[in-house]
């Protein structure tokens, strides 16, 4: 990032690597802003959990929850609230199967 000219982008729901020179971790990021500046990049997220503290299991549930209210056919309002909790058990399902994948092999 030497020498790179500044910016600001608005982030969607994904997945970051965050290396601290030491380590690199896996997260799990819920939308938000990157800036770069200078030496250094700046996430600024609604929701972030690293890939390591996911717990499976309440992460599925969750899921089933959300599922279930979509499926009830709730007013809109409470339908994008859903979708997006759905849309995030997913995401952080999705990152937690990549780690248990590196760790197998």
């Amino acid at each position: 990032m030497a020498h790179h000219m500044p910016l600001v982008a608005v982030l969607v729901d994904g997945e970051m690597i965050v290396d601290t020179g030491d380590r690199k971790s896996l997260h799990r990021r819920g939308g938000g802003f990157l800036e770069t500046g200078g030496n250094t990049a700046t996430v600024l997220s609604d929701f972030a959990t690293e890939s390591a503290s996911i717990e499976i299991a309440r992460v599925e549930a969750a899921k089933s929850r959300a599922e279930q209210l979509l499926a009830e056919k709730r007013e809109r309002g409470d339908l994008l609230l859903v979708e997006r909790d759905l849309q995030r058990a997913i995401l952080q399902l999705k990152v937690a199967e990549k780690i248990r994948t590196r760790r197998r092999t």
